[in-house]
């Protein structure tokens, strides 16, 4: 055999295993001149070599990176439990979830990214693998929305209208679903309390604001008043922002960068918070099991010890369920 066609073959042995046993295979069944690409992020490309370059973009078949769908699936379950009165929601509005989780790197076209995903599940007949999914159609057009796990299949059209959601509601969102608010999460289940998340204190202050008199008062990421302690969470900082070219628009009141920004007031809060009797531990996202992007890939159990382990190590002694 030819090594080119031995090639193709391996490639098509390739598609078979990622696609499943449902995949839609090749016809006729030979192997084709297949030209494969890997382009990063889970992704492969897929041509046929006699095709022009338009014809190769029409016929695009993206490969679905399981480890990806994966982290879809835990972003759409964390976002129903923590909004169990949501019966459906429009993909697109879980994309600042997404990107805050590290599985796109931005949006555009109002949640492409995540549709051009459950395009390619429906046309390998893979919808399954996210049981979150619904579809409607109208005017030959398909809408995706998500609904519950397991829930009944909704028998009325979905009217957007209903749940439009402003650019905070969406941050909020975010941010409800970010590592933070997991940890805290974690946090509030092995201290056996629900934390103030967001605190500010009238003694801890940032800077002085440009008009010379005010200062803002900075918030912490959880407070248990109980047990005077508060409990924040250390994650990945790229340090490549501050050699970007816009670094000098990025300037604070301060006159420093964002990042640099940071830095400060985290010592401040380090420095002021045990002055009036509040203990402050620090929790870093290196002591858990991180992607590529530095997002915690999160396992519950797993992840508890690391908690219960830490708090322990500071005096507050529980035992990992």
């Amino acid at each position: 055999m030819h090594p080119q066609n031995k090639m193709v073959v391996v490639a098509q042995l390739v598609r078979a295993l990622d696609c499943g046993s449902r995949g839609r295979g090749f016809e006729p069944h030979l192997p084709p001149k297949k030209t494969v690409t890997k382009l990063g992020n889970g992704f492969f490309y897929i041509f046929n070599s006699a095709q022009t370059p338009k014809e190769k973009l029409k016929k695009l078949i993206i490969m679905i990176d399981l480890t990806k769908i994966k982290s879809i699936n835990s972003v759409i379950a964390a976002y129903f439990k923590k909004n169990k009165k949501k019966a459906i929601i429009p993909v697109k509005e879980l994309m600042p979830a997404f990107i805050e989780a590290g599985i796109f790197v931005k949006d555009f076209k109002n949640g492409k990214p995540i549709r051009e995903i459950l395009r390619e599940l429906d046309s390998t007949n893979q919808r399954e693998l996210i049981p979150f999914l619904h579809s409607e159609e109208k005017d030959n057009n398909i809408y995706w929305y998500f609904i519950p796990a397991n829930a009944p299949t909704p028998t009325t059209p979905y009217k957007q209208e209903q749940t439009f959601q402003s650019k905070k509601e969406l941050a909020e969102i975010a941010r409800s679903l970010s590592d933070e608010s997991y940890i805290i999460d974690l946090c509030d289940e092995i201290l056996g309390q629900k934390a103030e998340r967001q605190k500010r204190f009238d003694f801890l202050l940032g800077d002085l604001h440009k008009d010379g008199k005010s200062r803002t008062k900075l918030p912490v990421d959880a407070y248990y008043y109980a047990l005077s302690l508060v409990v924040e969470y250390r994650e990945f900082e790229d340090s490549t922002i501050e050699t970007s070219s816009n670094a000098d628009e990025t300037k604070t009141v301060s006159g420093v960068s964002r990042l640099q920004q940071r830095k400060i007031y985290d010592k401040r809060r380090a420095a002021e918070l045990p002055k009036h009797g509040i203990k402050m531990i620090e929790i870093p996202y290196e002591i858990f099991d991180c992607n590529e992007q530095n997002k915690i890939v999160r396992n519950i159990k797993e992840d508890t010890k690391k908690l219960t382990e830490l708090l322990n190590n500071e005096g507050f002694y529980f035992t990992s369920k």
